[in-house]
């Protein structure tokens, strides 16, 4: 698995692996740290935590630490120096642990992980709960989860390419797929950029929160 010693900052769905759960405060400070999170940390998933696209602080770190339901959720902040190893979603493994290969979102992702890889080698990864599983080993997919993919896209995609690109990709998943695009500004859900490119602004998710824009590589509204 290709792991990052922190030659690079975190961006947003990197995974990270924290040197010590203490390491890790409540954001914000006075917020308290729920019950269930040493023992999520302790657990399977071994201290690793999801970078949130949120500021922070000079040295600081926006992360997420998953429970064991879709509720638990809780925002931390955790130094960069306690950072001890980091994947991208582009390093992230795509095979399962033995047994769990038939699970119908790792089927899917199996099937377009091959088209993703002819038309954007290098530059897609897997997010979410597949992620955490893929490289925790934590069991966090289930049999009805979405795949969760991001893109990066430095410069602007071509609309009609990229269309192309989702229906070739849904098609093959069969099941539902969440295709993100990751600009150097923030991130789109490429079917809004698709429908509304040029003509509506759509949502680009910035590390300062969502900005309506017509072009996801500009901050202009116009």
């Amino acid at each position: 698995m290709p792991l990052l010693r922190l030659a690079s900052s975190p961006r947003a769905h990197d995974l990270v692996r924290v040197a010590t759960t203490a390491a890790l405060t409540s954001c914000p400070a006075d917020a308290p740290r729920p019950g269930w999170v040493d023992a999520a940390l302790g657990g399977p998933g071994g201290g690793w935590a999801v970078v949130r696209r949120s500021p922070a602080d000079a040295g600081l770190v926006s992360v997420g630490v998953r429970g064991d339901t879709r509720d638990k959720r809780w925002p931390a902040l955790v130094a960069s120096s306690d950072i001890v190893e980091l994947v991208r979603p582009q390093g992230v493994p795509r095979s399962p642990r033995p047994g769990r290969a038939g699970l119908r979102p790792f089927l899917g992702l199996k099937r377009a992980g091959a088209i993703l890889d002819e038309l954007f080698p290098d530059a897609w990864g897997v997010t979410g709960s597949l992620a955490f599983e893929l490289v925790t080993g934590a069991e966090t997919a289930r049999n009805d989860s979405d795949i969760d993919i991001t893109i990066l896209a430095p410069q602007p995609l071509d609309r009609r390419a990229a269309a192309d690109a989702a229906a070739r990709v849904l098609s093959a998943a069969a099941v539902p797929v969440d295709l993100q695009v990751e600009t150097p500004l923030g991130a789109v859900a490429l079917d809004e950029w698709i429908r509304e490119a040029g003509l509506h602004p759509v949502a680009l998710r910035t590390i300062d929160g969502p900005r309506l824009v017509l072009n996801p590589w500009s901050l202009s509204c116009r």
